[in-house]
């Protein structure tokens, strides 16, 4: 949990900062895997991560989301906003 709550407040916007691209906020729990975060579920973290931002214009299509920019709570997580 605490490896996707790291990249959750990594790459979401704040009050007082904007979100992190993808890849800096995973560089940053990288440098920290072994320290901070478990090696092995950061690996695990971020085969899973991968897969799910290949797959969010294909769920966005089923969905039928609207052509207008779907919000995002982080840039690499969409949410359906009906």
């Amino acid at each position: 949990v605490a490896v996707a709550d790291a990249y959750d407040a990594m790459t979401t916007d704040r009050a007082y900062r904007k979100a992190l691209p993808h890849v800096i906020a995973c560089g940053e729990m990288e440098r920290c895997s072994g320290t901070q975060f478990d090696p092995d579920i950061v690996r695990v973290f971020f085969g899973h991560i991968e897969d799910y931002r290949k797959l969010i214009p294909m769920m966005m299509f089923i969905l039928g989301a609207p052509k207008e920019k779907p919000r995002s709570r982080s840039p690499g997580v969409l949410a359906y906003v009906p």
